[in-house]
């Protein structure tokens, strides 16, 4: 299949927004650069730009997904795939941060809040972790993907049940579709917690900066 190399630019720029993104937040916390001087680059009124990067990623994704798995559709290999993707980087850079934090602070106890019960490392395994602590449930998470690769694999997953709709119907996919969109945007709460809220209790360290990070 002929690869689309305009959605390829489209993926350029948002890794580029990103990036800017993240970099204008680390030289506030850095204390290099006042936050009055980075406002008109970090955000606007309407969004910032990791909001509007990570936006045209998610519908990349779609598009991407619907143009590859228009004939010869397997749910097998479809799954196979995402996993090899996905979830396996996740796991080498899940296991590699562990040991590096592991050998800063020399205790489990120190990287994990207490008593979170074992059978939560399954969210780990579904690569699901930090979306899942975003919703104030206490997991294994090291904030590794953050809440965007929970949420983009919930998407990979629901994704075979809508293409099969739209093939059946795409009245009654598009009927489906603006469903699920209006339950999501009227019961689900889109604020993203802090940075700071993010990290496991353990490694939350009091600084200068916390008071901007919390308010």
């Amino acid at each position: 299949m002929k690869r689309i190399r305009y959605f390829d630019l489209l993926r350029c720029t948002c890794f580029c927004f990103i990036i800017f993104y993240h970099l204008l937040f680390q030289l506030y916390l850095s204390g290099i650069c006042p936050v009055e001087r980075l406002n008109p680059l970090f955000s606007n009124s309407n969004m910032h730009l990791a909001t509007l990067g990570v936006a045209v990623f998610f519908m990349l994704s779609g598009a991407s997904l619907s143009y590859t798995a228009k004939e010869n559709f397997s749910l097998a290999k479809y799954y196979k795939k995402r996993f090899l993707r996905i979830l396996i980087p996740f796991y080498i850079l899940y296991i590699v941060y562990f040991l590096f934090l592991l050998f800063q602070s020399h205790s489990v106890h120190n990287i994990f809040p207490e008593g979170i019960p074992a059978w939560r490392i399954v969210f780990t395994f579904l690569g699901m972790d930090s979306w899942v602590s975003m919703h104030g449930i206490s997991t294994f998470s090291l904030t590794i993907g953050e809440w965007f690769l929970g949420c983009l694999i919930l998407l990979y997953l629901i994704f075979p049940l809508l293409r099969f709709f739209m093939i059946k119907s795409e009245k009654f996919f598009f009927i489906i579709a603006t469903g699920i969109y209006l339950i999501v945007l009227f019961h689900y709460d889109f604020s993203v917690p802090h940075p700071y809220e993010l990290l496991p209790e353990g490694l939350r360290v009091r600084n200068r900066y916390d008071d901007w990070l919390l308010s």
